[in-house]
């Protein structure tokens, strides 16, 4: 047996949080402790700020309105997704292998990785975070959609590395039965990257950045 739980957090109709924890792959218990997790926040240190995530994140992560479970990667994102064919998160994994999950409208002003995570100090328990797509296409071969997930590495507090995104994907394709999802890290230091950067991430914090002021070169 195989076990994810899910809880959903709608705060005030503002925006929307889900907590993922691993916690049984084929019938034995998710011992999760990714090693060589190590982030730290990559700003100065404000002990003002460090007390604000603390808050936030508890404000972000508690009384969910619901907590389903699921078997496996794909039902994570039916779960998630909806009716909707795509959403953009903002997104922290933790090295216990809890998967923080943060949509608004407006990405930069709610969901920032500080809160996600909830460390703005100098200990590292944090594996990466980022942005993060959930996509639903249309098959042409087939009346099942193709589902696909989109990771990138741009974030400010933390700024992970690709081999700890790695770790991620690592994680989602243990879940990821027959392999259904397919998952791919987007690089924008490299012109490939970029253009897939700038083709499915419309709607993230950094796109404007990124993508608008490139626009000629693509």
């Amino acid at each position: 047996m195989t076990s994810i739980d899910i809880s959903k957090f709608v705060k005030a109709s503002k925006f929307t949080t889900y907590k993922i924890k691993f916690n049984e792959f084929n019938g034995k218990k998710e011992v999760c402790n990714i090693k060589d997790c190590t982030l730290k926040y990559y700003k100065y240190y404000d002990p003002i700020k460090m007390i604000t995530s603390i808050y936030k994140h508890y404000e972000y992560f508690r009384n969910p309105v619901e907590t389903v479970n699921a078997q496996n990667l794909i039902d994570i994102i039916k779960y998630i997704l909806g009716s909707k064919k795509r959403i953009i998160f903002s997104y922290c994994l933790k090295n216990n292998c809890r998967l923080y999950l943060c949509y608004t409208d407006k990405l930069g002003k709610e969901c920032k990785h500080s809160f996600l995570c909830r460390k703005f100090d100098k200990s590292g328990n944090i594996c990466c975070s980022g942005m993060i797509l959930f996509e639903k296409i249309k098959n042409n071969n087939s009346t099942q959609p193709v589902y696909n997930i989109y990771i990138d590495n741009l974030s400010g507090s933390y700024k992970p590395i690709p081999s700890n995104v790695d770790k991620l994907i690592k994680l989602l394709n243990k879940y990821n039965e027959d392999k259904k999802v397919k998952i791919s890290f987007i690089s924008t230091q490299n012109e490939n990257g970029l253009k897939l950067y700038c083709k499915k991430m419309k709607g993230s914090e950094n796109f404007s950045s990124f993508c608008e002021k490139n626009i000629n070169k693509l």
